[in-house]
């Protein structure tokens, strides 16, 4: 449960990433 948890948390922080790569263009 704790390594899902983990799993969805960087797959999360990664979409906050995207998002901000497509505000900056």
């Amino acid at each position: 449960m704790a390594e899902f948890a983990n799993k969805y948390k960087n797959i999360e922080l990664e979409v906050i990433r995207n998002n901000d790569e497509r505000l900056k263009l």
